[in-house]
């Protein structure tokens, strides 16, 4: 950023988005499709949501994942008042909701569903943070972070779940 190298720095910025994710996501992957077995194991009586919740927060940490990369972007700025505050802010209403969705009568489950989207709110609130300061293109981030996690996680989960059908016929 310093150098004003504005197409290493989203080469850099886009890499490391992908790889963070897609290195975690190889890490989380199996958990997702054998969480009772390890439940089962680790604890002998699994309480009811546990299993939901396990999966919960490994979505969870993956859309985090994506948050490091920018936040190193911030930094690169400088410019990490707005980032904070308002960043803080849009993460901090997952309390009040999930506060509200449990006294609806929600499970429990709403609490970390609750987390996992208003994450996703505040991936996008701080890009358009840093966009003010870096012009970065969502067009681009899109092509080269999102839609390659994509494919990725298709193409690793789809032969996965065809691999269940068959063997559970």
């Amino acid at each position: 950023y310093a150098a004003k190298d504005f197409d290493y720095l989203y080469m850099l910025f886009f890499k490391s988005s992908k790889y963070s994710f897609i290195l975690l996501w190889f890490l989380c992957f199996p958990f997702f499709f054998v969480v009772d077995d390890i439940l089962a194991i680790w604890l002998k009586q699994v309480p009811h949501y546990a299993s939901s919740f396990v999966f919960l927060i490994l979505l969870y940490s993956l859309v985090n994942s994506l948050n490091q990369p920018i936040w190193t972007l911030a930094q690169a700025v400088g410019k990490l008042k707005g980032y904070i505050c308002i960043g803080s802010a849009v993460f901090l209403m997952a309390f009040p909701i999930s506060y509200i969705l449990l006294r609806q009568g929600f499970s429990p489950n709403a609490v970390f569903e609750t987390n996992v989207v208003v994450r996703v709110f505040y991936l996008i609130t701080v890009f358009v943070i840093i966009r003010k300061y870096i012009p970065v293109s969502i067009y681009r981030y899109f092509k080269e972070t999102l839609l390659p996690i994509f494919l990725v996680c298709i193409v690793s989960v789809v032969p996965v779940m065809a691999l269940g059908v068959v063997i559970s016929d």
